[in-house]
């Protein structure tokens, strides 16, 4: 076989094994941090409309393990495009005036619903509040408080905790400015 053959085969080789796209999807456009529980917390993060309820919005974070697979998820919604502190009073989401929230874990590759958790009512100081807007970038920054409760342990792996309490939570996502004008 000739050197060029074999050239040819080991760069077809080379770039044939290169790492593969990214299962994530491109939706994201900033992240959320807290503590989760007293431990750092990070994840990918987008801010969205909710086209059945006009003027109210969803800020979703989904945490990804090193594999891609999708392995938490997280939301508050129902929001108002405002500065007022808005409590985190509900998830029953038949009541479009009332901000809600929702936690639960993913399993296998990511396409199975693992831990549920429901907000923690017994708790008063739930809230979300956007600090500053940015037309020029398109970007809310924020914070929030919440905690939820363990309704459904989903029996794989260690037992989850009973309880999480995301503290110190702060939020960077792009917006659409028509919803701040």
């Amino acid at each position: 076989m000739s050197k060029f053959r074999i050239f040819v085969l080991l760069t077809v080789l080379i770039l044939g094994c290169s790492e593969e796209d990214s299962l994530i999807p491109e939706v994201y456009t900033g992240k959320v941090t807290a503590l989760k529980n007293g431990e750092s917390w990070e994840s990918l993060a987008y801010f969205d409309s909710l086209e059945h309820i006009p003027n109210r919005y969803i800020l979703k974070a989904h945490v990804y393990n090193e594999n891609s697979f999708w392995r938490e998820t997280f939301d508050i919604r129902k929001l108002k495009a405002s500065y007022e502190i808005q409590p985190i009073i509900s998830y029953e989401t038949s009541e479009p005036e009332k901000v809600s929230s929702h936690y639960n874990t993913m399993i296998d590759d990511g396409d199975v619903v693992g831990d549920i958790y429901s907000l923690d009512t017994t708790i008063t100081n739930h809230y979300f509040q956007i600090t500053d807007y940015d037309a020029s970038k398109q970007e809310i920054t924020g914070v929030f408080q919440v905690s939820f409760i363990l309704t459904r342990d989903d029996g794989e792996g260690e037992t989850p905790p009973q309880k999480l309490e995301f503290t110190d939570g702060k939020f960077t996502v792009k917006v659409n400015n028509d919803w701040f004008e």
